[in-house]
């Protein structure tokens, strides 16, 4: 007698082999796109500051100094919720005249109110980094010299080369991790 074989199904080690390569697979596809977020996130993040750093070095070249109300002091460039710019737990202000100087040159530019936020485990602290911080160094009436500061990159806390001289700038460390600010000398 002939068996037949139509109604025969498949096995449990044929399943088994499928569901691990399917697996398998998407764990590499995962693994590629988490990675191209991550240069994408960084790859935004520099255009950001490039944005911003170019707008303050125009309206220098146009006005002779930069936008400033203070020019020995800190002025948060553009508009975030907490009030502001946040390097520590303190919080530099929303600076709306710094920042109606600046409309002319980020007039497109929508300033995104993206934290950088580091949790430690002991003890439990969360602080979030964010904003673009203009710190003048020149004395008088008007800023002449200053300092950028922004946030590193959020994916792997480095300073991007927006210009030669951008270094690595304060390094806040909290519990057991550490952050970087990047600053640029402006002249």
């Amino acid at each position: 007698m002939i068996k037949n074989n139509k109604n025969r199904g498949f096995t449990l080690i044929e399943l088994l082999v499928v569901i691990g390569i399917i697996a398998l697979l998407s764990s590499i596809v995962l693994s590629s796109l988490t990675k191209a977020k991550a240069q994408a996130d960084n790859t935004k993040q520099i255009a950001d500051y490039r944005v911003v750093l170019n707008a303050l070095l125009q309206f220098k070249q146009d006005n002779g100094y930069y936008p400033s109300t203070n020019t020995l002091g800190d002025n948060c460039i553009g508009i975030y919720s907490d009030s502001g710019c946040k390097k520590t737990s303190a919080v530099v202000p929303n600076n709306t005249s710094v920042n109606s100087s600046l409309q002319k040159y980020l007039s497109s530019y929508n300033f995104v109110d993206k934290t950088i936020t580091i949790t430690t485990l002991i003890p439990t602290i969360i602080n979030d980094y964010k904003g673009f911080i203009l710190s003048c160094k020149s004395g008088g009436a008007q800023c002449q010299y200053g300092k950028l500061s922004f946030p590193a990159l959020r994916n792997n806390n480095s300073c991007p080369q927006i210009m030669s001289d951008v270094k690595a700038g304060d390094s806040i460390v909290t519990g057991t991790l550490d952050y970087t600010w990047c600053s640029v000398d402006l002249n």
